[in-house]
């Protein structure tokens, strides 16, 4: 009978020691233990588990680490092949686990979740769905619905080229932070993209959907993350709650023109943002 964990703290928490049920093999213990909660999105698969155990077989015979092969840890390993869905309540989960580690209640460092990488917040209308997206290419036209119609969207390939490819090599960590939040799997299906984490779940327009963003902006920080938020609207740009978003350097906010939304100097900028706070950890 699988044990029964109170948080998916628990759970990872189990998963690193799992190694002495599954040798070795932290990214399929940890995820083991989590399929049993009910929290990953997909089951772990045999595939899963042949990759993770061929990568680690390859690293006894080196000085490497499993951090080395997955730079951000089997935490980052889940969500960045969409197996773990991000968001508020598991940065929460993660920021207590991190303050529990630090009273070294094994004796050792929990040494597979180092710091996790940026957290993008990224919205779609104006951001992604652009009437002239530009980046020297013809736009893509594709449809997805609300509770209420259907919609026709437009976008650059070549930015969810790169959305995608930030994601998965765990420069950032893209989270939705749109209106969208409610129907974004069908945005992942027609952009091909990973499941991808929520700001929040609820089908919100208006007042209340510009309140939900910057309150998952400022939960970001609050978690400890370092922050990049791309939103043509709710960007400040300016003023009380600009500054505090920004004090400290740890966060990059991107407020796109709508017609076009964002363009290759910020995904360049995104990039440069995300890299240095890899290397500042």
């Amino acid at each position: 009978m699988p044990q029964t964990h109170t948080s998916p703290v628990d759970a990872l928490r189990d998963g690193y020691h799992a190694e002495s049920y599954w040798p070795g093999d932290y990214l399929t213990g940890a995820a083991l233990h989590l399929n049993t909660l009910g929290i990953l999105n997909r089951p772990i698969t045999d595939h899963d588990r042949t990759v993770t155990e061929t990568t680690l077989t390859g690293l006894r015979d080196t000085d490497l680490d499993v951090t080395d092969v997955f730079p951000f840890g089997t935490v980052w390993a889940l969500l960045s092949t969409g197996a773990l869905r991000g968001g508020p309540d598991l940065d929460t989960q993660l920021a207590d686990w991190r303050r529990w580690e630090e009273t070294d209640h094994y004796g050792e460092p929990l040494t597979f979740l180092p710091s996790l990488p940026p957290v993008l917040l990224l919205d779609v209308d104006g951001v992604v769905n652009a009437s002239t997206p530009g980046w020297s290419a013809p736009p893509r036209k594709g449809y997805a619905s609300d509770s209420t119609r259907e919609y026709a969207l437009r976008w650059a390939p070549a930015l969810i080229d790169r959305i995608r490819s930030l994601h998965k090599s765990g420069l950032v960590e893209v989270r939705w932070c749109t209106t969208w939040c409610a129907y974004a799997d069908q945005l992942e299906r027609l952009w091909a993209l990973p499941t991808l984490g929520r700001a929040f779940t609820d089908d919100i327009n208006g007042h209340t959907a510009a309140l939900a963003k910057l309150t998952a902006a400022r939960h970001v920080l609050t978690a400890g993350r370092r922050l990049i938020w791309a939103d043509d609207s709710e960007v400040p740009l300016y003023g009380e709650v600009h500054d505090e978003l920004i004090e400290g350097g740890r966060a990059l906010l991107i407020r796109p023109k709508a017609s076009t939304g964002l363009q290759p100097e910020h995904l360049d900028q995104i990039e440069v943002f995300a890299r240095k706070a890899t290397s500042d950890g």
